[in-house]
């Protein structure tokens, strides 16, 4: 495995994406912790990989190419070496769902696909009903959880510095809701 977390994965389609990685001639990998398995592996079935990220990786040795640097700026230089000097412009908005949900006596915060942990996020914090500044508890799967939450609150929730985006404020009161972690990039280099 690459490190943290293990999906399962139906058979099928995993063999389908590893025989696809083996007929890829490169693959680049931008912007993964290559923490994830069975996918972190799928690079390794090509004949070359790049790695691109800004903090080191299980695989880094196994790159053909690894640079530790900021995706977008990597992407803005490769794109005026392919394009030349006309330069070029790409806008793109990255979105990832997060749902905060009642379980009982506890509230839980996950992302909308089973088995998959809300990696993107650093950390949840709440002022509890007596003013104390609590934060959430990680689980071993990724998810947040926390048996102190009384609604109505107000979560704030902090995502990972390589995201680069400020954190968002969710009202609980009680019920299912759902935040989400956007990201607007725009590259323009010409």
């Amino acid at each position: 495995t690459c490190g943290r977390v293990v999906l399962s994965v139906p058979r099928g389609p995993l063999r389908r994406a590893q025989e696809e990685a083996g007929r890829a001639d490169l693959v680049i990998v931008l912007g993964s912790s290559m923490g994830t398995s069975p996918f972190c592996e799928l690079p390794s079935y090509s004949g070359c990989f790049v790695l691109c990220n800004k903090q080191k990786t299980p695989y880094d040795k196994s790159a053909r190419v690894c640079i530790h640097d900021d995706v977008n700026q990597f992407i803005a230089r490769l794109m005026k070496h392919v394009f030349g000097e006309k330069g070029v412009s790409l806008n793109f908005t990255y979105e990832q769902e997060f749902l905060i949900l009642p379980r009982g006596e506890t509230v839980l915060v996950t992302t909308p696909r089973a088995n998959e942990p809300a990696v993107f996020i650093e950390s949840i914090s709440f002022t509890d009903a007596n003013g104390m500044e609590r934060s959430f508890e990680r689980g071993m799967s990724g998810e947040f959880s926390s048996d102190l939450v009384t609604a109505p609150t107000t979560l704030t929730v902090e995502f990972k510095a390589e995201f680069d985006v400020d954190p968002v404020t969710v009202m609980y009161v009680g019920e299912k809701v759902s935040g989400k972690l956007v990201k607007h990039v725009s590259l323009d280099e010409s």
